[in-house]
């Protein structure tokens, strides 16, 4: 697994040709630290969906763990019948991407981006319940 610096280091680089950079490494940044400092799996994963969507374009996502419980979503997917979404794996679990009327026409590098903010999520999520242990066995 890349350290965090690696990911980080990698999502700066990342942006897409032909686009505004800068303001692609700010954007990738600013979710890189927001995922960091989540408190709570509920904020790393509200903090990951509403990324997911911003990055594709996408109308909504739905995050389901390894089990298949939900673990949230992030706008609502569309009613039409052809939109059934396209799955992207993380080690906690997969996320369902609607892309709606808009398809799946999504740049290499903006899947990438997104699969480094699931490696960042993962972290963030064992790290968040690595403090709830510590604080339990406290009390």
């Amino acid at each position: 697994m890349a350290s965090i610096h690696q990911t980080l280091r990698w999502v700066r680089s990342a942006a897409l040709p032909g686009s505004n950079c800068k303001d692609e490494e700010a954007v990738a940044q600013d979710a890189a630290v927001q995922l960091m400092l989540s408190k709570t799996d509920k904020e790393v994963i509200s903090t990951l969906l509403a990324h997911i969507n911003g990055t594709l374009g996408a109308d909504a996502t739905v995050l389901r763990s390894r089990e298949g419980k939900l673990l949230g979503q992030h706008g609502a997917p569309s009613a039409e019948p052809s939109d059934h979404g396209f799955d992207i794996n993380f080690p906690f679990g997969t996320a369902t991407v609607f892309a709606g009327s808009h398809g799946h026409y999504f740049h290499e590098k903006q899947l990438r981006i997104v699969q480094s903010f699931g490696e960042l999520a993962n972290i963030a999520i064992e790290r968040c319940r690595h403090i709830e242990r510590v604080l339990a066995n406290e009390a």
